[in-house]
């Protein structure tokens, strides 16, 4: 009588004599060594030196339904977003979140010198290899007026830079401090508010005064200096004249060319 064939598969997956089950049982053994990502919470941050302190927040279940808190993760790299002599920076505070990504080798000689190295060891696929990339999780409010724009905003968006198809908006609940030697600007400026000027403004064009307009010294003490050719009504001021107001001494009428 010929030996009995065995199925390779069976309804009960922990049967370990059919073959699929086996396999899968292994692959799925083989899985949990092998990290990828991950989720987690910054509990250390080194900004100079570019690397955060994680706690991982999905826990891990043993066979008996235990749930136990995975280990931290110290001095992992964060992305840091930049090339050639640029980079975006960002600050982050203990309780952020953001993604743990595992490595697939051994990058801790790499990270000593971030030149071409060996793995110093046969690690493979683990967390204390891997790269923290923060994300903040749906936890921000982009405004409707931003729904095509590229955005780079506080949570609420009460500040922010506003890319849009035909113009940047720039707004804040304070004000934009510009600290630069100098500022160039070669289009039309429109200013709806008050403008102060505490050094010396130099205007070499035209200048149209729609309103009033009042001149006084810097300090109350500073002459305030008009060209010769300035003109007030039609007249001169430079070359003007004014009438003899009987024995007074005063003046009536105004000024006279």
């Amino acid at each position: 009588m010929a030996d009995k064939i065995n199925q390779i598969t069976s309804a009960n997956q922990t049967d370990k004599s059919a073959l699929l089950s086996a396999l899968d049982y292994m692959i799925h053994q083989n899985r949990q060594q092998d990290d990828n990502l991950i989720p987690c919470r910054v509990v250390g941050y080194d900004r100079q030196g570019g690397t955060v302190d994680l706690q991982p927040m999905i826990h891990l279940v043993d066979m008996n339904n235990g749930i136990h808190a995975r280990q931290p993760f110290e001095k992992i790299n964060i992305l840091s977003w930049g090339i050639g002599n640029f980079v975006i920076n960002f600050p982050i505070s203990i309780g952020d979140k953001g993604w743990l990504f595992a490595g697939d080798r051994d990058i801790s000689l790499f990270k000593q010198t971030l030149t071409d190295q060996p793995p110093n060891s046969g690690r493979m696929h683990q967390f204390a290899d891997g790269l923290f990339i923060p994300d903040k999780f749906r936890n921000f409010v982009i405004a409707p007026e931003d729904a095509d724009a590229l955005v780079i905003q506080s949570l609420d968006g009460s500040t922010k830079i506003s890319l849009r198809g035909d113009n940047i908006k720039i707004a804040t609940t304070s004000k934009i401090l510009l600290d630069v030697p100098e500022t160039e600007i070669t289009g039309n400026v429109t200013i709806d508010k008050n403008l102060l000027v505490s050094g010396t403004t130099t205007i070499t064009g035209l200048t149209s005064v729609n309103g009033g307009f009042t001149a006084v010294g810097g300090s109350g003490s500073e002459p305030c200096t008009l060209p010769a050719t300035t003109t007030i009504g039609g007249i001169n001021v430079a070359g003007h004249g004014h009438k003899q107001n009987g024995t007074s001494g005063r003046t009536s009428g105004g000024m006279e060319s």
